[in-house]
């Protein structure tokens, strides 16, 4: 079982991917705004 807030990160950046089918810094600007602290998420 992984905490509630990684789950919300991969929740999240798949719903980002709708908006934006890459990475590209639109894509991490979407992602940041929702999830401020995604690099630490993403460690």
């Amino acid at each position: 079982m992984v905490p509630n807030r990684i789950v919300d990160y991969v929740v999240v950046h798949e719903l980002c991917h709708l908006k934006n089918n890459d990475h590209s810094p639109a894509f991490l600007k979407s992602f940041e705004r929702i999830v401020p602290d995604y690099l630490e998420c993403k460690a």
